[in-house]
């Protein structure tokens, strides 16, 4: 649900690589809201980016996976489940504040722009792309 229309073509793979089915709906931008029904009903779990998916649609997938009763995580709960360990997402306001929180250990997974990676690489963050465009 939702997230940046540039990666979904990675997310599926990712997704595909596991074994699972990746089903899409962008929030709301082109897709409307009167196909998540359907889709969520046909999910096992649904996920999604906070940082970009509108409120609107949060409500209602919540309302629609508590009536159906499917399980509802931010992408960041997922994680959490998934790896065992606590995940805390943090929205920065530039690349820098990224690098930054890479190099001093405070962030482990996070999404770079091609210039921006190529910053934090020649500045020595340990980062390896694990999607890419």
């Amino acid at each position: 649900m939702g997230g940046r229309a540039h990666q979904i073509p990675q997310l599926k793979a990712i997704a595909e690589r596991t074994g699972a089915r990746f089903l899409h709906h962008d929030g709301g931008i082109e897709h409307g809201s009167s196909l998540l029904p359907g889709l969520i009903s046909r999910a096992d779990v649904l996920c999604f980016p906070v940082d970009c998916i509108s409120h609107d649609a949060v409500a209602t997938i919540k309302r629609l996976c508590r009536h159906l009763a499917k399980p509802y995580q931010p992408l960041a709960d997922y994680l959490a489940k998934q790896l065992g360990v606590p995940v805390k997402l943090e929205i920065v306001a530039d690349y820098a504040g990224v690098i930054e929180g890479q190099r001093s250990g405070q962030v482990h997974i996070a999404y770079y722009s091609p210039a921006s990676y190529s910053r934090a690489y020649v500045t020595g963050v340990k980062a390896e792309p694990f999607a890419e465009r």
